[in-house]
């Protein structure tokens, strides 16, 4: 299962209102503390199911808070998006490379759902 946070992931976020972007319901130890409690209450092991936080997790203390919170793993993205690996273009790897945390802002996308980006001139029109 993944559980994706909307306060911190980039792209599309998973909520349907920028208010909702960053509601404490979807902190990654809310979340996974629910799950564990329906899936007791279901009667299946918390372990069976596989939880992987999804969202801002671009550090070693960040997969360890994860892992201590009782995740499986992690899912990791915008960090590989600049590697050699990942066939991005190079002009969208350099903006994620070069960007910083004043860089990014939330929006509402053409799509009609919150979205997380590098300000761009080409995002500004």
């Amino acid at each position: 299962m993944i559980i994706e946070h909307p306060r911190y992931a980039g792209g599309h976020l998973g909520a349907t209102r920028i208010e909702d972007v960053s509601d404490a319901r979807f902190d990654f130890v809310r979340v996974i503390e629910g799950v564990r409690r329906v899936l007791e209450e279901i009667g299946i092991a918390f372990e069976r199911i596989p939880l992987v936080p999804s969202g801002g997790i671009n550090s070693f203390q960040k997969i360890s808070a994860a892992l201590e919170l009782g995740a499986s793993g992690v899912q990791i993205g915008t960090p590989f998006a600049v590697t050699q690996e990942c066939d991005a273009h190079p002009n969208f790897k350099k903006v994620l490379a070069e960007a910083g945390p004043q860089d990014i802002v939330t929006f509402m996308s053409s799509a009609g759902l919150p979205a997380r980006a590098v300000l761009t001139p080409w995002l500004k029109r």
